[in-house]
């Protein structure tokens, strides 16, 4: 009973936490049921906020594992999957832009069920769900209401403007609801294959890029990417980019310069943002440190895209040669002999093992004793101590309290969920915690030399700073 009386008062503690910062700061906590209150996050503008927010989250899992038969655990968690199904009911009928207009009030099932075109009892039945576990609320019998969580999965269109542009559903949107589009489509579909793919004995072992959950769910020996590009696939192609470019906002956009310190390096030393596609990491670092020199390398489809981005972002940062654009191919030989600093942000998630000591050894080659690597990725922690738990730059503030799990549990589970989706698409492509980075780093002639880590209560990308062995 000593681990629940402890869990309780954390949570009591931290709502505690949360009142007293709200009523300092004069702002009000959002509300489950409004669904005005959806994009109001001033709440969280606290950081003290946000770490008690997922201590709570964390010890309400806790205690429910803890009092819960196992049986009904181990069924709720299985049937989960209901839940991503219902989801993606919800955001490809439209149920949200439908319910849009009616606000806490809500709308009957009746009108629902007409005006998404669904059958009413099945419909109810799947609405009711989502209202169980919060994603809705039922206001009365069979009539339901968007509240703060739904509401964020508005693309800002009527059900009219879907309707007579489907394709452009979420041009203009915040990005969530083409995430959640392509989570409880591709990702939820590939995860079913899971067991089958590790248990069967051709693909238990293989590391051929067709030997996916996502090629046997969607009956394909081509590779994810390969399978976007076909011409029948040009819807999932723009859903897939939407999806991305939504995704990309919900990380904290300045982890590149949360660490390594730009200004310690000369005026005119050169940056390379390695695989950098159009350069937006580079943008930040050339907008915060204009004193330095940045190529921004990728294929070479990408330089026209990286020429407009730039003119229509930052222009001043494409004048007297401080920023260009280099075409390479990562797996070949580094042209770049000078650089102060590599970076890469996002890029060796992509990659097997072997395909990353091979980016890395291409980069290591030609390096100068003076260069730093940056390498910016989702670190997954262990549940437990481990190798790295005193690794240099691993602060105090990266740990919660006792008695919780040391990845904060359920409330650090999302970078987990990010792995095994990497895992279900590209075969090798995986996150990884900072002892399998050290792996890959000591592989190829590379040691760490720090490690700048999100709060355990931060879902944001960590960097770790390598220096040449």
């Amino acid at each position: 009973m000593e681990d629940l009386r402890t869990l309780g008062k954390l949570i009591t503690d931290s709502i505690q936490l949360i009142d007293d910062s709200c009523t300092r700061r004069g702002v009000t906590f959002p509300k489950l049921e409004d669904p005005t209150t959806g994009l109001n996050d001033s709440a969280y503008d606290d950081l003290e906020v946000k770490q008690a927010v997922t201590n709570i989250v964390a010890a309400a899992a806790h205690i429910t594992a803890i009092v819960r038969l196992p049986s009904d655990t181990l069924q709720s968690h299985g049937l989960k999957n209901h839940v991503s199904s219902a989801m993606g009911v919800l955001v490809r009928g439209h149920i949200v832009e439908i319910l849009k207009p009616y606000g806490r009030e809500g709308l009957h099932i009746d009108e629902i069920a007409r005006q998404s075109d669904i059958d009413k009892n099945k419909l109810a039945r799947i609405l009711r769900l989502l209202a169980t576990e919060h994603i809705l609320t039922e206001v009365k019998s069979d009539v339901f209401a968007l509240n703060r969580v739904s509401v964020t999965i508005d693309t800002g269109k009527s059900i009219d403007e879907i309707r007579a542009k489907p394709d452009e559903k979420y041009i203009g949107s915040s990005g969530t609801a083409a995430i959640l589009d392509h989570i409880t489509h591709h990702s939820q579909k590939s995860s079913a294959y899971i067991s089958e793919t590790l248990l069967d004995p051709k693909t238990a072992h293989s590391t051929e890029a067709g030997a996916t959950p996502f090629n046997r769910s969607f009956q394909t020996d081509l590779t994810f990417w390969e399978w976007l590009e076909l011409p029948e696939n040009k819807h999932e192609l723009r859903l897939f980019s939407m999806a991305m470019r939504g995704a990309s906002k919900l990380f904290p956009s300045d982890a590149i310069l949360k660490g390594f310190d730009f200004d310690t390096l000369p005026s005119g030393s050169v940056v390379v943002d390695v695989a950098g596609g159009v350069g937006s990491q580079t943008m930040i670092l050339a907008r915060a440190h204009p004193q330095l020199k940045y190529v921004i390398q990728d294929r070479a489809a990408l330089a026209g895209e990286m020429q407009e981005f730039w003119k229509a972002e930052y222009a001043d940062g494409l004048t007297g040669g401080k920023v260009s654009f280099q075409a390479i191919d990562i797996f070949s030989e580094q042209p770049i002999k000078d650089a102060s600093v590599f970076f890469m942000r996002m890029i060796l998630h992509d990659w097997s093992d072997t395909k990353c000591i091979t980016i890395l050894k291409h980069l290591r080659a030609a390096a100068q004793p003076s260069t730093k690597l940056l390498i910016l990725e989702v670190l997954l922690a262990y549940a437990v101590p481990s190798a790295s738990s005193d690794a240099k730059g691993l602060e105090a503030a990266t740990t919660p309290p006792a008695p919780l799990l040391l990845n904060a549990g359920h409330g650090g589970v999302l970078p987990h969920f990010y792995d095994l989706t990497m895992m279900i698409g590209m075969n090798g492509a995986q996150e990884r915690t900072l002892d399998h980075f050290n792996a890959l780093l000591a592989a190829s002639g590379w040691k760490i030399e720090s490690v700048h880590k999100q709060p355990y209560y931060v879902n944001g990308h960590s960097q770790i700073v390598a220096v040449p062995v």
